[in-house]
C-alpha cells in the first residue's frame, strides 16, 4: 500500500479548505498592506510604525460607508484607520495595548486650530532657547548604551526632561503633540532599527538635517546640537501637516488603551466596519519591538511593568502563557497541528502559541460580530504562517471561524506572498504560494 507523504498530506488540507472560500489574487493591494506609502503622506508619516498599513487601503473600504458611520479599529497602532476615517466623515474607534501607539494616534486624530499652531511655535521656541544639558537619570533598560550615542543620550533625556516639566503647565493636546516630535526622533537618532522580528543595529544613525522648510515653521538657528535639529525638523513637518489640514471637517474618534478582547464589549455603538491588522501568528514581539520607545519615554520603569502590559495582546508569540483549558477547539487547525510532530520544547511552545492565537481571534470574531449592524463589514490584514515544514493558513482558519459565527459573503483577498528564507521555500515545496499576506473581508 502506497503511504500518504507530510506535503501531500498538507496539500489535500490546503486545498479541501480553500475550496470553501472566494479567494481571488488582487494585485492592487500589494502595496497598500504595508507602512511604505504612509511615510510620506502629511500625519501618517509623524511616526515610523512598521506595522501599519496603507491609507489608501482604509480608504477602499471606508468610501463605501456613509458620513458619520461607526468605524472601528481594534488594533489601532499609529492611527492610520482613525485618521483615514476621521477626514472621511466617518466616526472611529480605535483600541490598542500599546501606550505609544495609543499616544501617536491621540495626537494624529486631535483637531487642531491656528491658535494651537502659534502656542505650540511658541512653546518650542521657549524648550529651545532656554536649553541646558542636565543630568538626568537614563531609563533602567539594559541594552540603552549601546543603542544611543553617550552625547546624543545626554541630549536626549535633557530635552525630554524640558518638556515634562511642561506637562502640567500647557493643554494636555499641546503636551501630547510636543512629547510625540520627541519621541519621533528616537529611532533616527540611535544605532537600531526595527525589522523582522525584532530590533536590530546598525553601525551609525540614520537622521540628517531637513533643508526644505516652511518660512513659517522653527528657525533651525535655535538649534544647538543634533538632538535639537532633529526635534526641530520633526516639529515643523508636524507644524506643516495641521496647518494643512486644520480647516478640513471631520468625524469624532474615541481611542481606548486596553485589549480588544475586552473593550470591544463595552463600546457603545453599533458598528459599520471593523478594519485592521491583528498581529501575525508568527512569534513577533509586537510589545518587545517598540521598547526603546517605552523606556525612554519613561512610560515604562520596571521589566515587571513590561511583562504585564505584554500580557494584554493577542497571542501570537511565545512569551504568551501556558494553554487555557477553557478555549473553543477549532478542529481545523488541529489537522494541520497533527502534521507537525513537535520534539523540542520550543516547537511544543509553538503549538501552545498557535491554540491560543486562534482562541484569541475567535473571541475578536465573535465580539465583533455582535457589535456590527446587518451588513456590517469586518475586514483584516492577515499573514500566513509555517512551522515544522507545515503550513498554517491563517486566513484560510480565521475565514473558517467567522463562517462558524455567522458571517457570510466571505472573501480572501491575495495581496502578496511573504518573503521567506530558502530553507523554508524547499521545506515548504509545492505549497509555498500559500505562504501570503490577505486580506480577510467578511459581511453580518
Amino acid at each position: 500500500m502506497m503511504t500518504v507523504s507530510h506535503s501531500q498530506n498538507l496539500g489535500i488540507l490546503l486545498n479541501k479548505l480553500e475550496r470553501n472560500f472566494n479567494v481571488t489574487k488582487m494585485a492592487d493591494f500589494t502595496h497598500l498592506v504595508n507602512f511604505s506609502e504612509s511615510r510620506k503622506l502629511p500625519i501618517h508619516r509623524w511616526l515610523n510604525y512598521r506595522e501599519g498599513y496603507s491609507p489608501s487601503l482604509v480608504s477602499y473600504f471606508v468610501k463605501q460607508l456613509s458620513p458619520s458611520n461607526f468605524v472601528l479599529d481594534p488594533f489601532c497602532g499609529s492611527g492610520t484607520s482613525l485618521v483615514t476615517s476621521k477626514y472621511s466623515g466617518c466616526n472611529a474607534y480605535g483600541i490598542d495595548t500599546n501606550p505609544i501607539a495609543i499616544l501617536a494616534s491621540t495626537v494624529k486624530t486631535q483637531s487642531y486650530n491656528t491658535e494651537d499652531i502659534l502656542s505650540i511655535q511658541n512653546i518650542i521656541r521657549e524648550i529651545l532657547s532656554g536649553y541646558i544639558r542636565a543630568k538626568v537619570k537614563a531609563p533602567n533598560f539594559s541594552s540603552i548604551n549601546k543603542v544611543f550615542d553617550a552625547e546624543i543620550l545626554a541630549d536626549l533625556l535633557s530635552l525630554r526632561q524640558m518638556i515634562i516639566n511642561l506637562e502640567n503647565k500647557i493643554p494636555p493636546h499641546t503636551y501630547n503633540f510636543i512629547f510625540l516630535a520627541w519621541i519621533a526622533i528616537l529611532e533616527p537618532l540611535s544605532y537600531t532599527y526595527k525589522e523582522g522580528n525584532g530590533i536590530k543595529y546598525r553601525k551609525k544613525i540614520t537622521f540628517s538635517p531637513c533643508i526644505n522648510l516652511h518660512e513659517s515653521t522653527i528657525e533651525s538657528t535655535l538649534a544647538k546640537n543634533l538632538v535639537q535639529q532633529a526635534f526641530i525638523d520633526k516639529c515643523n513637518e508636524m507644524l506643516q501637516d495641521i496647518e494643512q489640514n486644520c480647516e478640513i471637517p471631520s468625524g469624532s474618534v474615541q481611542i481606548i488603551q486596553g485589549s480588544c478582547l475586552e473593550e470591544i464589549d463595552r463600546i457603545e455603538n453599533r458598528l459599520d466596519l471593523v478594519i485592521g491588522s491583528p498581529p501575525y501568528a508568527n512569534r513577533f514581539d509586537y510589545f518587545e519591538i517598540y521598547k526603546v520607545e517605552l523606556w525612554m519615554s519613561g512610560i515604562l520603569k520596571s521589566y515587571e511593568e513590561f511583562r504585564e502590559r505584554r500580557k494584554k495582546i493577542i497571542r501570537s508569540n511565545l512569551m504568551t502563557s501556558a494553554l487555557d483549558d477553557s478555549i473553543v477547539s477549532i478542529p481545523e487547525l488541529e489537522y494541520f497541528i497533527n502534521l507537525m510532530n513537535p520534539k523540542s520544547a520550543t516547537e511544543k511552545r509553538i503549538v501552545i502559541m498557535l491554540r491560543n492565537y486562534f482562541a484569541d481571534m475567535y473571541k475578536l470574531y465573535e465580539s465583533s460580530y455582535e457589535k456590527l449592524n446587518i451588513g456590517g463589514k469586518m475586514v483584516l490584514v492577515i499573514g500566513n504562517s509555517a512551522y515544522m515544514n507545515t503550513l498554517v493558513p491563517v486566513d484560510l482558519l480565521l475565514a473558517t471561524i467567522a463562517s462558524k459565527i455567522g458571517f457570510k459573503e466571505i472573501r480572501i483577498n491575495v495581496a502578496r506572498t511573504l518573503t521567506t528564507s530558502s530553507q523554508q521555500r524547499l521545506n515548504l515545496n509545492a505549497h509555498v504560494d500559500f505562504l501570503r499576506e490577505s486580506i480577510l473581508e467578511v459581511i453580518k
